[in-house]
């Protein structure tokens, strides 16, 4: 009796398609090669919100298109508050064009790819505010 389970084991593994495979699952995340906000660099740091686009190179040896969204953004100013962000689609995002002091601001925006097998990577870019000193040209 076990040989009749057996076979029919391996006759529905082998002999219907679509029922399973013997190819070996995917186990590689897919590969982040680019992430350029456009805007990268913004001024005047006049508090008003500015659109952002982040554009991607990203790619995958299986899936053709994985999915890539913007996860977090933080701020290395101390004075970063969550309503200077809005994240407002999978790759865009409004920032705060406003600046502490004599420095700038940097928001970091951390941004996760998945590809069809549930793998997933992390990539990370920028967005600086501008500063100035006196009259100068930013940056």
């Amino acid at each position: 009796m076990r040989a009749h389970y057996a076979l029919l084991a391996i006759c529905v593994f082998v002999c219907l398609p679509g029922v399973a495979s013997a190819q070996s699952a995917d186990t590689t995340p897919p590969t982040i090669a680019a992430l350029v906000p456009t805007p990268s660099e913004i001024w005047p740091a006049n508090h008003k919100l500015v659109p952002v686009q982040i554009d991607t190179l990203v790619v995958d040896d299986t899936d053709p298109s994985p999915s890539v969204h913007i996860i977090n953004v933080t701020s290395d100013d101390p004075l970063f508050v969550a309503e200077d962000v809005q994240i407002t689609g999978d790759l865009s995002l409004n920032v705060r064009a406003v600046k502490t002091g004599k420095t700038g601001r940097v928001y970091t925006v951390y941004v996760q790819a998945s590809d069809a097998s549930g793998n997933t990577s992390l990539g990370v870019t920028t967005i600086h505010i501008g500063h100035t000193s006196g009259h100068d040209a930013p940056f």
